[in-house]
């Protein structure tokens, strides 16, 4: 938490949800290499824009990350 603020730790989730994107699939067994095995247990994400407008929210207060309907299944889980 920086500021009172709940930010990603990973630099390239930041940049893509501060920018409109939302979290779409969680990708099990993506990066299998010993390093992406270490770094995030070889799973990877893919992001979604839905909007051809670029809308940033990292300045709105009570934002909410979107996600998709996949990631919402692994959170009721």
């Amino acid at each position: 938490m920086a500021g009172g603020k709940v930010i990603p730790l990973d630099d390239v989730a930041n940049f893509h949800l501060r920018n409109g994107a939302s979290l779409f699939r969680l990708n099990y067994h993506a990066d299998l290499s010993p390093a992406a095995l270490g770094r995030s247990a070889g799973m990877m994400v893919n992001y979604l824009y839905t909007s051809k407008i670029h809308k940033p929210l990292q300045n709105v207060p009570g934002y909410s990350m979107p996600v998709g309907p996949s990631i919402v299944d692994i959170l009721r889980k």
